[in-house]
């Protein structure tokens, strides 16, 4: 067989095979619809955009509320945002001017600055940062470039240093057990006891509020059952997501590209025990900082 002619064939093959195999991962991942009815709590996050421009003139977030997929627009200002217990306090991460985490509460109407960085902190320092909540009285900050985690209490704006050589991305249990990953692999760590505990190969854990599922990435999007270690995976990469706060569903971001056209984003919801999805906002650029609040 003539040269060309192996390369035409080898092109052909790959045609039939780009498409066959997302037909496949569409079969695997959506046997059937997830069954909305389920669904409870509120889903956080950033303006969905369509062709480069807001679709939500007035505001920049969007908080969903799951049970009748109502949503709320919200204006936050920065991008790293997070749900502070409820769904009426948010925890923003604000990078102007040296940055500083703000505590921005719906019902009161008010926004209080519970944390500020010094002065050397750069925008990209900042922006590479991710806030978690903890509890009612603490929150922690994962620093990409120094690759720490602190603990910070916001009545005396103590700060205490929970971990290092870590990834930023971090998820707690009950105020005391922590999950981060180091090098690849993800581990635990009571903060009470000092005890560190390996959990298996993965990046970016998030821990449901039982303390029973673990969703991360490892490959594509896994969940893990903590008690018998029994793993899901949605059989798609993703390293934008959250576990539900009862750890039977996870919300995600998938991203993909079309012919002529920019990388989109399309949210889900997955029910990785009956392997089922549902859209929340299809085809759109420029979510991110997802969470899920009961």
């Amino acid at each position: 067989m003539k040269k060309i002619d192996k390369f035409l064939v080898a092109m052909a093959l790959m045609i039939i095979a780009i498409p066959l195999s997302k037909v496949a991962w569409r079969v695997y991942c959506e046997i059937k619809p997830l069954n909305t009815d389920h669904l409870s709590g509120k889903l956080l996050y950033s303006d969905p955009r369509a062709n480069g421009e807001t679709l939500l003139p007035d505001a920049d977030h969007l908080i969903v509320d799951l049970k009748d997929m109502t949503r709320t627009p919200v204006k936050l200002v920065w991008e790293n945002a997070i749900f502070f217990g409820s769904s009426s306090k948010i925890l923003v991460l604000n990078c102007s001017e040296g940055g500083c985490v703000e505590l921005v509460d719906a019902n009161a109407g008010s926004c209080e600055t519970v944390y500020e960085f010094n002065d050397e902190t750069s925008y990209n320092d900042l922006s590479y940062m991710k806030i978690t909540y903890v509890d009612e009285n603490h929150f922690s900050i994962g620093r990409e470039f120094e690759k720490t985690i602190i603990l910070v209490d916001i009545d005396t704006k103590e700060c205490t240093l929970v971990a290092e050589d870590v990834y930023p991305e971090h998820s707690w249990y009950n105020g005391e057990i922590i999950y981060y990953s180091r090098e690849g692999e993800i581990f635990s760590l009571n903060i009470e006891t000092g005890e560190e505990k390996y959990i298996c190969g993965g990046l970016c854990p998030d821990v449901s509020a039982d303390g029973k599922r673990l969703a991360y990435s490892s490959g594509d999007l896994c969940v893990r059952d903590l008690e018998t270690d029994e793993v899901w995976r949605y059989g798609h990469r993703s390293y934008d997501f959250c576990i539900s706060p009862d750890g039977e569903y996870v919300a995600l971001l998938e991203e993909w590209r079309g012919f002529g056209i920019k990388k989109c984003q399309t949210l889900r919801v997955w029910g990785y025990k009956e392997r089922s999805t549902y859209k929340v906002e299809p085809i759109f650029s420029g979510l991110w900082d997802m969470d899920w609040v009961e």
